[in-house]
């Protein structure tokens, strides 16, 4: 019995191998070559219309738009900021965060430009963390661009 299932487990596994393609297309290039196969050029367009619905691209990483009142930045210590998202829509997953620092008062013109910083977001909470390493006390204004997916 025992030999018997040391033969029936590798033809299993290995036969899961072989046939992934052959009961259809497993992506979006073999889906458009499949649906090609002896058509004229002509009907390039709607083979790819046709496989994009059945294989969509993978969401891209976006500038996701949030209010003023949706988040707020504070100076943890002398050399971090926390930036912490307090209301976010649910269509909406953040991945990070670029924080540009003024040392002027925001609302004013600024007289050096801005530093910026990537601040990854923390995978148990929506705070993300920015260390500075010239310390945070000689700025005064953010410039917070979110970047995320929608769905």
């Amino acid at each position: 019995m025992k030999f018997k299932f040391a033969i029936l487990i590798p033809i299993i596994f290995f036969s899961a191998n072989v046939f992934a393609g052959l009961f259809g297309p497993s992506n979006y290039e073999e889906c458009v070559l499949d649906r090609m196969k002896g058509q004229d050029r002509w009907l390039l367009s709607t083979a790819r219309e046709a496989c994009l619905i059945k294989f969509p691209p993978p969401p891209t990483e976006q500038v996701v738009e949030l209010s003023n009142s949706d988040w707020s930045w504070k100076k943890t210590d002398a050399n971090t900021l926390t930036i912490e998202v307090h209301s976010l829509p649910k269509n909406v997953k953040l991945t990070s965060v670029n924080v540009a620092l003024f040392a002027n008062v925001c609302g004013e013109k600024p007289v050096l430009p801005g530093v910026n910083f990537l601040a990854d977001k923390s995978s148990f909470s929506n705070k993300f963390i920015v260390k500075v390493d010239a310390g945070v006390n000689k700025f005064h204004c953010a410039n917070v661009t979110f970047l995320g997916f929608v769905k």
